[in-house]
């Protein structure tokens, strides 16, 4: 009996879910910012009921706080990326001095990229995959036009050996100004989508670097849309009607100019 209750123990130990955690990055302080690693199996079942409604805000607690991240400028727009564990704090600038730090959440550990090539005050940044992508289209008030600029950082160097770096990329065919009002990785997992305001929506090919329009339509997304196996499309925040998911239909990267793609909204409101 025994041996067959410690077998049993260790069986439903190893089948127990791992525990997970969430990491928040929130600007909570004059000069710069906090990243808080909240344990997710302490949150609050969804009892079905309106409870929540009547709750109020609470401080996040200080035994949470991972590491705090201060910009060099109180008043620079500092922009965040995820990339596997890996949270990315980049700080958009006129002079592109700064470095961009680097905080590991599996491993805890600090890391310095170099400062990116171009000037990055109104960028765009973009994941496919462990690459990063800055796309800026950057006005010359000298001499009263955009200049386009994109720049890849590539994956993390192995331990040990080698160093973050980032390589000048040839900018896209798309008529500046560019902002992006919605983004997805293609399943192949190289090409992601960019859907460009008043210009339409556009691939771009991580592996040939090359670049294809597919019509002046957009996708019909809210910031950035991710591709769901189960339903073969991509979902995400709904950018006709607000509050509501939207569910996509996926196209090839090989279609080239074609229709928008068929797409709807759940039912229910977030």
């Amino acid at each position: 009996m025994g041996k067959r209750r410690r077998s049993e123990d260790e069986a439903g130990a190893s089948e127990r879910p791992r525990r997970g955690h969430l990491h928040l990055v929130v600007h909570d302080y004059a000069r710069g910012c906090t990243v808080y690693k909240l344990d997710v199996d302490a949150f609050q079942p969804d009892t079905g009921t309106d409870d929540h409604l009547e709750s109020t805000a609470r401080r996040l607690p200080h035994d949470c706080v991972a590491i705090r991240m201060a910009s060099p400028d109180r008043h620079q727009n500092d922009q965040f990326m995820c990339v596997g564990s890996k949270i990315f704090a980049f700080y958009k600038d006129a002079d592109a001095g700064h470095n961009t730090m680097v905080y590991d959440s599996a491993t805890s550990q600090v890391a310095v990229c170099p400062p990116l090539l171009a000037p990055k005050e109104l960028a765009e940044f973009l994941t496919v995959g462990a690459d990063i992508y800055a796309l800026e289209t950057e006005y010359d008030g000298f001499n009263y036009k955009f200049v386009p600029s994109m720049e890849k950082l590539g994956p993390a160097p192995r331990r040990g050996w080698g160093e973050w770096r980032w390589e000048s990329l040839r900018p896209p065919p798309i008529k500046l100004p560019i902002f992006v009002s919605s983004q997805a990785v293609h399943p192949d997992g190289s090409t992601i989508f960019l859907s460009v305001e008043d210009r339409g929506t556009f691939s771009f090919d991580t592996g040939r670097l090359t670049w294809t329009r597919h019509g002046s339509w957009l996708l019909p997304f809210h910031g950035e849309a991710y591709f769901v196996r189960e339903l073969d499309a991509w979902v995400g925040l709904c950018s006709h009607q607000k509050g509501y998911i939207a569910v996509c239909n996926v196209i090839s990267p090989d279609d080239g100019l074609c229709e928008c793609p068929t797409w709807t909204a759940v039912k229910d409101r977030v």
